[in-house]
């Protein structure tokens, strides 16, 4: 069921403890919106700082984070009822966001590579991950392990690991196709998916 009132579209989700979190896309809106079934709606007490935000990442019913292009950030610590803007200064677009609790988490920009923060989002250093190209997909595990997938070309791709949280990135598989998106499900199975219906298993 739809969202009820001036609705677009179905933007950014993100799911955690029962519950999905929804933005709409870019310049739609501002508000936050959440299901616990998918059949009724309810918004988040405050909207959004701004209608640019095209990520969002919960990390329990209280902290969720927002991103976007220009280096837009935004965070709630509760639940929605306030905001607090912490956009970064130099203009990185965000394409992704991912925390393994309240402090420590990373983010994705396609061109600027991987971020870190360990003071929840106030402040963010960049990754040296040896992939000089566009990158496509991030997956944290933990605070110490995580997979990033990238583009070396229109017709390759490359995975690489990391196991000390960011510190070293390590080339686990060179893959013959643009893909796109990467799934990591448990400890020992890792998806990756990509152009032409291409689905492929992999070992983390």
């Amino acid at each position: 069921q739809r969202p009820a009132g001036m609705f677009y579209h179905y933007g950014a989700c993100a799911a955690v403890e029962g519950i999905l979190f929804m933005i709409q896309p870019a310049t739609c809106g501002t508000t936050v919106y959440q299901t616990r079934d998918g059949a009724s709606w309810a918004k988040l007490p405050a909207g959004m700082p701004r209608n640019d935000y095209t990520t969002l990442f919960a990390l329990d019913a209280t902290n969720l984070w927002v991103a976007g292009d220009y280096g837009r950030l935004a965070r709630t610590q509760d639940g929605g009822a306030s905001w607090t803007k912490t956009d970064l200064t130099n203009n990185t677009s965000l394409a992704e966001l991912q925390f393994v609790n309240s402090q420590t988490g990373w983010a994705r920009s396609l061109y600027s590579g991987v971020l870190v923060s360990t003071d929840g989002g106030a402040s963010w250093m960049a990754q040296e991950t040896g992939a000089q190209s566009s990158y496509e997909d991030l997956q944290i595990q933990d605070a110490a392990q995580g997979h990033l997938l990238a583009s070396v070309d229109a017709l390759r791709s490359r995975l690489l690991q990391t196991r000390d949280g960011g510190v070293t990135w390590l080339e686990t598989a060179v893959i013959s196709n643009h893909l796109q998106s990467l799934c990591v499900a448990g400890s020992n199975e890792l998806w990756v998916a990509g152009a032409k219906g291409f689905v492929k298993k992999l070992k983390p």
